[in-house]
């Protein structure tokens, strides 16, 4: 295994473990505060990426970036339509649960699978530790606003 390829199991890991925990606890529903975490995470990505990229990003490389984002994309869907809401002193909370976490071990499985299979097809980026950094970041983006719009749809039914 490659330094690379080892480097981004233990972030994999270390990951999953602190997300996990979120998925599992009640969290407060704070729309300002939700979107410190992925765009920290995005943009971390996209700057290690941009000091590791290869000298020319070829369609190999761009190709299994796609199809990662693709399945993070999805993947974050589902997570905010499986999200669980209750009312709480502080205001609305939710969690993904037991599920959510599950979904959080397919993403990093995936990611984990399609950089040993990026890199066995000549695909440098699929190496690149910024790649799981963006895939997390982009995944908590479209969990996130997905959601927001269930929770503002719970409140504008609730206030009817």
């Amino acid at each position: 295994m490659s330094v690379p390829a080892l480097s981004q199991l233990v972030l994999g890991v270390l990951l999953v473990g602190w997300i996990a925990s979120r998925q599992l606890a009640w969290r407060p529903l704070d729309p300002r505060r939700s979107w410190t975490m992925p765009i920290v995470l995005a943009g971390a990505g996209l700057v290690v990426l941009a000091s590791s990229a290869p000298a020319a990003v070829r369609p190999v490389d761009l190709g299994f970036l796609a199809l990662e984002l693709a399945v993070s994309v999805a993947i974050g869907a589902v997570m905010g339509a499986i999200a669980v809401f209750r009312d709480a002193d502080r205001g609305l909370e939710t969690r993904t649960g037991w599920l959510g976490l599950v979904l959080w071990i397919v993403l990093i499985a995936a990611r984990v699978g399609l950089g040993f299979w990026g890199a066995a097809a000549g695909a440098e980026l699929a190496e690149s530790a910024g790649v799981i950094l963006l895939v997390v970041g982009v995944n908590r983006v479209v969990r996130l606003l997905v959601v927001l719009g269930r929770a503002r749809r719970r409140l504008e039914a609730v206030a009817a």
